[in-house]
């Protein structure tokens, strides 16, 4: 069946679709599973164009539970759930108050901010309680700034130590 966008692969009884089919919509949505007089009915997913997918069970056209999972695979939950159709997302592993990374961050191995990683880019390493201020670091016991190669540069002003102990990262050992 293929009526102005809309195509229909399956069995079909009394010209209506019965039995597991495949139906695609004119928007790209696509419903594949179960069929029953030509409604939803039993299990079946529901894939958007985006990649978005609801796996659910159906009854006649209606939903009886499901999940609904990002087109990036995070899963979104499960409805109806033990809190009525209220989404409890406190499970979720990812844009927490601790670490902010999205789900695909985590998925691409991008590590959160902090101790771990401080930045995309490669650090140069710091002496033990030193600053690390752009140019170099800064050492807060001599208040001068040396280069990453351990040259002198200038002496540092009681503003910038002040800003680089609030701002900058650390050298740890």
């Amino acid at each position: 069946m293929d009526v102005i966008g809309v195509k229909y692969e399956g069995s079909i009884v009394n010209g209506r679709m019965e039995g597991h089919g495949k139906f695609t919509l004119a928007d790209g949505r696509v419903y594949e599973g179960g069929f029953k007089d030509g409604m939803f009915h039993g299990k079946g997913t529901l894939t958007f164009p985006d990649g978005a997918r609801y796996e659910a069970e159906w009854d006649e056209s209606k939903e009886v539970r499901g999940r609904f999972f990002f087109g990036d695979g995070l899963e979104y939950g499960e409805f109806p759930n033990q809190h009525g159709r209220v989404l409890d997302v406190s499970s979720w592993g990812y844009s927490t108050k601790v670490d902010r990374r999205f789900y695909t961050e985590i998925l691409g191995k991008i590590y959160p901010a902090g101790d771990t990683q401080l930045t995309d880019q490669k650090t140069n390493p710091l002496p033990v309680g030193c600053f690390d201020v752009g140019e170099g670091y800064l050492n807060p016991e001599e208040r001068k700034v040396y280069t990453y190669a351990r040259k002198p540069l200038r002496e540092a002003t009681l503003d910038e130590l002040r800003w680089a102990m609030k701002m900058c990262r650390v050298g740890r050992g």
